[in-house]
């Protein structure tokens, strides 16, 4: 999985990650012991898109993002294609 998240304007602070991560009955589990040992965010997926909760002891700085990132939302599923996954700060294709 590749995954970036973006805070926005005026700071546009981000965090990112590409890992390999279990799929099971429709939920991932992305843990980060290195950067944040209280880091685990969950994604729930569904037809519509997918449901992230992010959890960490500290959400200025959790999960190895930047200041005040924080992954939680709905994500709206805009497409059925297979992804071509990328390097999220790159954009450099990845192979599988």
């Amino acid at each position: 999985m590749t995954f970036e998240v973006n805070k926005g304007a005026p700071s546009y602070n981000s965090g990112s990650f590409v890992d390999t991560l279990i799929y099971k009955e429709n939920k991932a589990i992305y843990t980060d012991v290195e950067s944040d040992s209280t880091c685990r965010i969950t994604f729930d997926f569904d037809k519509k898109g997918i449901t992230v909760k992010e959890i960490t002891a500290d959400y200025n700085s959790g999960c190895g993002f930047g200041h005040a990132v924080v992954a939680d939302g709905f994500y709206k599923r805009i497409s059925n294609k297979t992804p071509i996954l990328t390097e999220p700060l790159t954009g450099e294709k990845l192979e599988k």
